[in-house]
Protein backbone atom coordinates (compact mmCIF):
# COMPACT_ATOMS: atom_id res chain seq x y z
CA UNK A 1 0.00 0.00 0.00
CA UNK A 2 3.05 1.77 0.83
CA UNK A 3 4.39 1.74 -2.74
CA UNK A 4 1.21 2.33 -4.55
CA UNK A 5 0.84 5.47 -2.89
CA UNK A 6 3.37 6.69 -4.80
CA UNK A 7 3.26 4.80 -7.88
CA UNK A 8 -0.29 6.86 -7.86
CA UNK A 9 1.56 9.89 -8.44
CA UNK A 10 -1.09 12.03 -6.32
CA UNK A 11 0.75 14.92 -4.14
CA UNK A 12 -1.57 14.43 -1.17
CA UNK A 13 0.76 11.77 -0.25
CA UNK A 14 3.42 13.09 0.78
CA UNK A 15 2.30 13.72 4.06
CA UNK A 16 1.24 10.60 5.05
CA UNK A 17 4.65 9.12 3.27
CA UNK A 18 6.82 11.62 5.59
CA UNK A 19 4.89 10.69 8.49
CA UNK A 20 5.59 6.94 7.95
CA UNK A 21 9.50 7.73 6.66
CA UNK A 22 9.52 10.04 10.10
CA UNK A 23 7.62 7.95 12.81
CA UNK A 24 9.58 5.11 13.59
CA UNK A 25 8.81 5.13 17.71
CA UNK A 26 5.15 5.12 16.67
CA UNK A 27 5.45 2.61 13.98
CA UNK A 28 7.14 0.29 16.85
CA UNK A 29 4.54 1.13 18.88
CA UNK A 30 2.02 -0.49 16.56
CA UNK A 31 3.89 -3.03 14.74
CA UNK A 32 6.78 -4.27 17.44
CA UNK A 33 8.73 -6.15 15.27
CA UNK A 34 11.34 -4.11 13.73
CA UNK A 35 11.68 -5.58 10.41
CA UNK A 36 8.01 -4.46 9.80
CA UNK A 37 8.65 -1.11 10.70
CA UNK A 38 12.14 -0.87 8.45
CA UNK A 39 10.51 -1.97 5.64
CA UNK A 40 7.37 0.59 6.06
CA UNK A 41 10.08 3.15 6.30
CA UNK A 42 11.95 2.05 3.28
CA UNK A 43 8.81 2.07 1.20
CA UNK A 44 8.11 5.08 2.47
CA UNK A 45 11.32 6.69 1.22
CA UNK A 46 11.03 4.77 -2.14
CA UNK A 47 7.46 5.82 -2.44
CA UNK A 48 8.57 9.76 -1.91
CA UNK A 49 11.36 9.39 -4.97
CA UNK A 50 8.32 8.35 -7.34
CA UNK A 51 6.68 11.14 -6.22
CA UNK A 52 9.51 13.56 -6.60
CA UNK A 53 8.04 16.37 -4.90
CA UNK A 54 11.17 18.27 -2.94
CA UNK A 55 9.49 18.62 0.05
CA UNK A 56 10.35 15.44 1.03
CA UNK A 57 13.80 16.14 0.41
CA UNK A 58 15.04 17.26 4.13
CA UNK A 59 13.43 14.46 5.41
CA UNK A 60 15.08 12.06 2.99
CA UNK A 61 18.16 14.30 3.74
CA UNK A 62 17.92 12.99 7.75
CA UNK A 63 17.31 9.45 6.20
CA UNK A 64 20.52 9.07 4.95
CA UNK A 65 21.72 9.17 8.36
CA UNK A 66 19.35 6.32 9.94
CA UNK A 67 19.86 3.52 11.81
CA UNK A 68 18.64 1.34 9.61
CA UNK A 69 20.55 0.22 6.44
CA UNK A 70 17.23 -0.40 4.02
CA UNK A 71 15.78 2.96 4.95
CA UNK A 72 19.39 4.80 4.36
CA UNK A 73 19.40 2.90 0.66
CA UNK A 74 15.90 3.49 -0.15
CA UNK A 75 16.33 7.27 0.70
CA UNK A 76 19.44 7.34 -1.38
CA UNK A 77 17.54 5.72 -4.33
CA UNK A 78 14.98 8.43 -3.36
CA UNK A 79 16.61 11.22 -3.67
CA UNK A 80 18.86 9.81 -6.86
CA UNK A 81 15.43 9.44 -8.94
CA UNK A 82 14.59 13.11 -7.66
CA UNK A 83 17.75 14.60 -8.65
CA UNK A 84 19.22 12.56 -11.81
CA UNK A 85 22.25 12.32 -9.84
CA UNK A 86 24.07 9.55 -7.91
CA UNK A 87 26.60 10.72 -5.33
CA UNK A 88 28.05 7.29 -4.80
CA UNK A 89 26.54 6.61 -1.27
CA UNK A 90 27.20 3.16 0.27
CA UNK A 91 24.40 2.59 2.92
CA UNK A 92 26.93 -0.12 3.89
CA UNK A 93 29.68 1.79 4.52
CA UNK A 94 31.17 3.02 7.65
CA UNK A 95 29.50 5.87 8.96
CA UNK A 96 32.70 8.03 8.59
CA UNK A 97 32.17 7.33 4.63
CA UNK A 98 28.46 7.48 4.61
CA UNK A 99 28.30 11.28 6.08
CA UNK A 100 30.71 12.22 4.04
CA UNK A 101 28.57 11.60 0.91
CA UNK A 102 25.56 12.65 3.18
CA UNK A 103 27.18 15.64 3.47
CA UNK A 104 27.64 16.17 -0.33
CA UNK A 105 23.66 15.30 -1.01
CA UNK A 106 23.13 18.07 1.56
CA UNK A 107 25.16 20.50 -0.27
CA UNK A 108 23.69 19.45 -3.48
CA UNK A 109 19.68 19.76 -2.70
CA UNK A 110 21.04 23.49 -0.58
CA UNK A 111 22.32 24.37 -3.61
CA UNK A 112 19.16 23.18 -5.82
CA UNK A 113 16.33 24.18 -3.90
CA UNK A 114 18.04 27.62 -3.50
CA UNK A 115 18.15 27.45 -7.47
CA UNK A 116 16.45 25.14 -9.45
CA UNK A 117 17.52 26.14 -12.28
CA UNK A 118 21.51 26.11 -11.51
CA UNK A 119 23.89 23.83 -13.34
CA UNK A 120 24.78 20.99 -11.42
CA UNK A 121 28.10 21.99 -9.07
CA UNK A 122 30.16 18.02 -10.34
CA UNK A 123 29.61 15.79 -12.73
CA UNK A 124 27.43 12.72 -12.05
CA UNK A 125 29.68 10.06 -10.89
CA UNK A 126 28.54 6.08 -11.28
Amino acid sequence: AVLALGAIGDGAAVKPLLEILGGAARLKEKYRDDADVSRLRSAAAFALGMLGDTAAVPTLLGALRDAEVRVRQHADLALRRMSGRNLGFDADAPETEREKVAKAWDALWAARLRDPDAPPAEEQRE
